[in-house]
């Protein structure tokens, strides 16, 4: 446990067999503006918790931290643990997870964070115009919001029941940029300000774990849409 003043954590940790199971531990940062450093271990996955009780929660669980830093040459996860969580991405790999709302918030500051897993709660995921990641695990309580610029959301194939999302900015066509790889489970989609292409052709009407309750809100701009395939 850190104290009321600013704390600077640095851990470090000899992997085992390569991945970090060797870390196993609730920090808690407490007041003050605490920082912590991770080090460079293979699929090293973190949990960020508003500071509930966090036992039986396996892997190093953070609470009451304002600044966590991962090791850009390796795969990090970064998981929700408890509550409302809104992600607001704006760098690459990196932004805010803010856990809780109104007086009881709490936001840190992530980066090099490549692979972000929603909670158990409501969570959003918004991006700014220079925003990017790879993946996301979400729920079907979340929400995903595009950027403000012309976007194509496109959902591929269905995977065991599930159809990977990605989206491309195409505020310049001739040469599109990913800035989400994959999100999978995620319901609730909301386009940003520009002219946004929702593409669903890749799916079937059959697909009906993908398709059921799934919530399309073009947004702004003037939006288009492709149907799976089979419907209209």
């Amino acid at each position: 446990f850190g104290g009321k003043n600013k704390d600077t954590f640095n851990v470090s940790s000899a992997p085992v067999n390569g991945v970090a199971s060797a870390l196993d531990m609730l920090l808690d940062g407490q007041d003050g503006v605490d920082a912590i450093s991770l080090p460079a271990i293979k699929n090293l996955s973190i949990g960020l918790s508003a500071g509930a009780d966090q036992s039986g929660v396996n892997g190093l669980i953070l609470a009451h931290f304002e600044s966590i830093v991962a090791d850009a040459t390796q795969d990090n996860t970064l998981r929700a643990i408890d509550g409302t969580a809104t992600w607001a991405i704006n760098g690459v790999n990196s932004g805010t997870l803010t856990l809780g709302s109104g007086g009881t918030a709490s936001a840190t500051e992530f980066k090099n964070f490549n692979h972000l897993v929603s909670g158990a709660g409501v969570g959003q995921f918004t991006f700014s115009d220079t925003g990017s990641i790879k993946t996301i695990d979400a729920n079907v309580n979340d929400e995903l919001i595009g950027k403000t610029v012309n976007t194509r959301w496109d959902w591929a194939a269905t995977v065991n029941g599930a159809a990977p999302l990605s989206l491309t900015d195409m505020s310049a066509p001739a040469t599109p940029k990913t800035y989400l790889e994959t999100i999978t489970g995620i319901k609730k989609t909301t386009g940003g300000d520009g002219d946004d292409e929702f593409n669903l052709s890749a799916l079937k009407a059959s697909d009906a774990t993908a398709l059921n309750n799934l919530n399309i809100n073009g947004g702004k701009g003037e939006n288009s849409f492709s149907a799976p395939q089979g419907r209209s």
